[in-house]
């Protein structure tokens, strides 16, 4: 009899076990498969941050707070080489609170990139394009540091266009192109090459450029008009009303 109970008991056991397995096959069978991610998505979670270096000192950039440069990446075939071959160009001023920087990206013939300026505060990250495919050549606050001034160099192998080379004032509090107004014979020559810029005071600027008569890419492409003893001064004034 005692056998008759065991035979039962094991015949139970294996039963059992052969309904669980058929359960977990089914269950396995019934989820559903994912798709293979597409290449936007795969940007999105294999670079959450852009790391950068400059000076010996390393930055990291939540990317989806740099609307621009997440954008961009998203399109881009290779966006980790292009990760490689951003430059951080930090902006040094006074107050502790704050950090300003330049990130060129995009880079065509090493030194004409996008440039995209970045304000850091211990609660947001912000930034503003302030160029296209241009090479960065200066950037001044005012003393006050209420505005910065960023100028950019012409092509040096050709310097064949200067149509990108216009100053660029941003509000550092709103982050925000300003409109700069200059003696109407001198309005039309702060897109001259720039060789020199300096903050008179919290509202004028100083700019050195050519002293030539008519601003023709020709001239312009004269050595001797890059000279220092060759050049003339135009002051421009900041309008904080109005925004580019």
């Amino acid at each position: 009899m005692r056998g008759i109970y065991t035979i039962v008991v094991v015949a139970l056991f294996l039963i059992a076990c052969t309904q669980e397995e058929q359960t977990t096959v089914a269950e396995n069978q019934q989820q559903p498969i994912s798709p293979e991610t597409d290449d936007e998505d795969q940007n999105a979670f294999t670079y959450p941050e852009i790391k950068l270096e400059a000076a010996g000192v390393n930055y990291a950039f939540p990317t989806k707070e740099l609307p621009l440069l997440y954008t961009f990446l998203q399109g881009a075939g290779n966006p980790g080489k292009q990760i490689e071959e951003m430059k951080l160009v930090p902006l040094p001023h006074s107050d502790p609170r704050t950090s300003y920087f330049v990130i060129q990206y995009g880079c065509v013939q090493t030194d004409l990139c996008s440039q995209l300026f970045v304000k850091r505060t211990a609660d947001a990250l912000q930034s503003k394009l302030v160029g296209d495919l241009v090479s960065l050549q200066s950037a001044k606050f005012s003393p006050d540091e209420s505005h910065v001034l960023l100028t950019f160099a012409p092509q040096a192998s050709t310097r064949s266009s200067f149509s990108n080379n216009n100053p660029v004032i941003i509000n550092t509090a709103r982050l925000t192109k300003v409109e700069t107004t200059s003696p109407n014979s001198l309005s039309k020559r702060q897109d001259w090459p720039i060789l020199d810029s300096k903050w008179i005071n919290n509202e004028h600027i100083e700019l050195t450029i050519p002293n030539v008569a008519s601003p023709s890419n020709e001239v312009l492409q004269k050595q001797e008009y890059f000279d220092d003893s060759n050049v003339q001064s135009i002051t421009l004034t900041i309008n904080d009303d109005k925004e580019v």
